[in-house]
């Protein structure tokens, strides 16, 4: 079996959307000081590197992460793999039709000049229904959207959202997911451990 790990590090000065505060990490304890063991903490906004997006993020009474049944974030997955930055109607319609999670590989892997769906990609995604759409850049929004049209279209049709996925030693095609968010009860999103196994291949030879 054939395991990909698609999940970004957290660590301060990561790459991440420009609003949000940096990652720290600090050590309370260490057995170095004679305290006996060491015990650290996090500081982290939920939408810091890997993570899913629940409707109540941009849906007031939305659904929260934990409302969210869990195999929405595993099972079969198309990776699609796109040279634009900015994903049109045209790839999202030029997909395989049974695909209910679909992860976009895009040129940017989440770098400064992210890539995003126009909002004619945001009506064709809702118009085929999936259950999640995942990206490897920080939003699938434009950068520095004001209405966040993309966002609002998916999570108010109840199409769960992945960012910040790291594609870049995954080829297209597909793949079985696994990226359960932490149960932050009540959270509009949460950090994830995204997964990807490769599908089984039979050797005839």
């Amino acid at each position: 079996m054939k395991l990909y790990d698609i999940s970004r590090p957290l660590y301060g000065g990561m790459p991440k959307y420009p609003s949000l505060r940096d990652f720290t990490h600090t050590w309370e304890r260490r057995i170095d000081r004679g305290e006996g063991v060491n015990q650290s903490a996090i500081d982290m906004q939920i939408h810091l590197g890997t993570h899913a997006d629940a409707p109540l993020h941009y849906v007031d009474g939305g659904n929260s992460i934990t409302d969210i049944d869990l195999q929405v974030f595993c099972g079969p997955v198309w990776v699609a793999q796109t040279a634009l930055e900015e994903i049109g109607a045209d790839i999202v319609e030029s997909l395989p039709p049974q695909y209910t999670r679909i992860l976009f590989k895009t040129p940017s892997s989440f770098s400064a000049a992210s890539a995003f769906f126009s909002v004619g990609a945001a009506h064709a995604l809702k118009a085929r229904a999936p259950l999640l759409v995942g990206i490897d850049s920080a939003s699938v929004d434009r950068p520095k959207s004001a209405d966040k049209t993309v966002h609002r279209t998916l999570l108010g049709h109840g199409i769960s959202i992945l960012e910040g996925l790291d594609l870049s030693g995954v080829m297209p095609g597909e793949y079985t997911l696994c990226a359960a968010p932490l149960p932050i009860r009540g959270a509009e999103g949460a950090p994830c451990r995204a997964l990807l196994i490769a599908k089984e291949q039979t050797n005839l030879l």
